[in-house]
């Protein structure tokens, strides 16, 4: 477990992880988000490069907003267990009712919108393409315009608490022209020198890295990923988990090495 969160974290998709913050041991089932401070410490440590840039990194969650991040973990579980046909009593979502699931998870979705912005250097396009004479006919005046523009734009969002993020979901960080998904990555670059892209959101902190999830999560369950979504059916566990590997069977190797001891037991002492 994650030293600031009694939650396990366990490298999964972030709308698992959060599904995860419900997690069970020897002494009953646990809520990871019961408490402010305790949804505080889990937007900790999931933070870094797994959410917007700046998002949530020591963030004070509110009682409204840690009541949301437990309105959507109770919304996704609830989806969770239909997806994987989940039987499980001790999993069982706080929220029962499918249709409002869904309604839940979409407003967290939508309450802090978030878009594409291009991002392109100089002229290097028109150049690459033999269109320099129209470039160099702008001239210099043509840039300026541009980097106006771009100035202008950058500070609205920023004025406005917009949080700046990667197409993967990692950091991104402005200027930078790495590949999709790169952690320090504008977004993408298609080969042309300087061309990248950034996704912006209309929230900050907590608020954005909510809608972030939730939107993450629609994909999840709308995606091919949601087939490889699992109920771990480890000895007691509550946990989800995405099935990246053919061999895979359990949400961690504790409950791999918990489910073995449990069926040796049972083959051995069976019938005395």
């Amino acid at each position: 477990m994650a030293d600031s969160t009694s939650a396990p974290v366990l490298g999964e998709p972030l709308p698992v992880e959060l599904m995860n913050t419900i997690w069970a041991d020897r002494d009953g089932v646990h809520d990871a988000l019961a408490s402010d401070d305790g949804a505080a410490a889990w937007l900790g440590a999931v933070a870094g490069d797994r959410l917007p840039m700046g998002t949530a990194q020591g963030a004070s969650a509110t009682p409204q907003v840690a009541a949301r991040f437990r309105e959507l973990r109770d919304a996704l579980r609830r989806l969770a267990a239909v997806a994987t046909r989940d039987t499980r009593i001790r999993a069982a979502s706080a929220t029962t009712d499918f249709t409002e699931a869904v309604a839940a998870v979409n407003r967290a979705s939508a309450s802090a919108p978030s878009w594409a912005e291009l991002a392109w250097a100089g002229n290097s396009a028109a150049e690459g393409a033999g269109g320099s004479s129209d470039a160099d006919a702008n001239g210099d005046t043509g840039d300026a315009g541009r980097s106006n523009d771009a100035d202008a734009n950058n500070g609205a969002g920023e004025a406005a608490g917009a949080s700046t993020y990667g197409e993967a979901g990692d950091v991104a960080s402005a200027g930078t022209s790495g590949g999709a998904g790169d952690a320090g990555s504008a977004g993408a670059n298609n080969g042309d020198a300087g061309a990248t892209f950034q996704v912006r959101s209309a929230g900050a902190g907590a608020d954005a890295a909510l809608a972030w999830i939730a939107d993450q999560a629609v994909r999840l369950f709308a995606g091919p990923e949601r087939s490889a979504l699992r109920a771990c059916q480890g000895p007691g566990c509550v946990l989800y988990f995405v099935r990246n590997h053919p061999r895979r069977e359990w949400c961690s190797a504790g409950c791999g090495n918990r489910a073995r001891v449990a069926r040796h037991y049972q083959r051995h002492h069976a019938g005395r």
